[in-house]
């Protein structure tokens, strides 16, 4: 509601927001377009440059893919405000004919980073928004979060300077039913990223021809490894072990996933068979047969627990980290293709 209050801002509600702002633009293009035109006119006849044949027919077919830099510039912003619920199910057909479009239509969508579009359902794969938003290929996409303030506010100012179409996925800080995060805002937005689930990067078509100008990766924590880690003081002596971050720690945020979460007994915590997340992992099919995935919890005087991991979080967070690998080797990072010719 705020936004219809904003100064300098003109608020249209529609069913089909990307068809919307793209007429919106095309609108103010055309009204900009005649008063640059009778500039461009009055400038030849002031320079006694005019020529009817030669001129003429220039002025006549003049229109925005002729505006300069600063013309273009001067346009309003035309932004769609969505979500990631709204655009996979309603819009991503018309959000694709906005990114291919010559309008620079900018969309801004919210997302939330540990559910998938479809709700806390765990038996598919995660739809990346950000992945198919590159598929265009001109249009500049970004995927950035409330918990990064810098790299946000990097993010909107690219997409407010971009002279094309663009995509900016921004994820939220509330939990997946819309309510505060119990333990704050900016520790639950950070975990999506440390977690794998909602990975920072920016493709930018305008920053040159190869992937390795296009693709910025910058802003993950630990972009060489698989996930990141940290140190966490375990059993009664306090042993410091490095312990990696992944998505199922992340997921223990997360009430709608206590179903897929249980303490292990203290009698069975030692057990050979119970292997932190990351390492059930990285081992193989074989392996994974006879073995429980573990995460570590700490409850509210800062006791920790071992926690086993129920078999779709598990997978959930093979798949994201399949994606991980997949924007790591976009980026040149453990890229196959580098190694072999290395």
């Amino acid at each position: 509601p705020w936004l219809a209050e904003a100064d300098g801002v003109q608020l249209i509600e529609s069913a089909d927001p990307f068809a919307a702002a793209a007429a919106a633009w095309t609108e103010h293009a055309v009204a900009f377009a005649r008063r640059y035109r009778a500039a461009r006119y009055a400038a030849l006849l002031q320079a006694d440059r005019y020529e009817a044949d030669k001129h003429g027919p220039w002025l006549d077919a003049f229109d925005a893919q002729a505006f300069d830099d600063d013309e273009r510039a001067a346009l309003p912003a035309v932004v769609v405000v969505t979500s990631d619920k709204a655009l996979a199910h309603e819009g991503l057909a018309p959000a694709s004919a906005a990114l291919r479009g010559h309008a620079p239509v900018r969309i801004l969508c919210r997302v939330t980073p540990t559910v998938d579009c479809d709700g806390p359902t765990l038996d598919h794969s995660h739809l990346e928004l950000g992945y198919l938003g590159m598929s265009h290929r001109q249009a500049l996409v970004q995927q950035t979060t409330v918990g990064r303030a810098a790299h946000l506010q990097a993010a909107l100012a690219r997409a407010d300077g971009a002279d094309r179409p663009s995509l900016t996925l921004v994820g939220v800080a509330h939990t997946i039913d819309g309510s505060a995060p119990p333990l704050g805002a900016w520790l639950h937005a950070s975990a999506s990223v440390e977690g794998r689930a909602h990975p920072l990067f920016v493709y930018d078509p305008g920053a040159g021809a190869r992937w390795d100008r296009r693709l910025s990766f910058a802003g993950n924590p630990a972009p060489e490894a698989d996930w990141p880690t940290m140190p966490v003081a375990l059993g009664d002596e306090g042993a410091i072990e490095d312990w990696a971050f992944t998505f199922a720690d992340q997921a223990v945020l997360e009430r709608a996933y206590a179903d897929h979460l249980r303490v292990v007994p203290e009698a069975c915590a030692a057990h050979e068979d119970l292997v932190p997340i990351a390492a059930w992992l990285a081992s193989d099919d074989a392996a994974r047969a006879h073995q429980v995935p573990t995460v570590w919890v700490a409850d509210r005087k800062g006791g920790l627990h071992r926690v086993a991991v129920s078999r779709p979080l598990a997978l959930a967070a093979q798949d994201r980290l399949d994606f991980w690998h997949t924007l790591q080797e976009l980026a040149g990072v453990h890229n196959a293709h580098v190694e072999a010719a290395v």
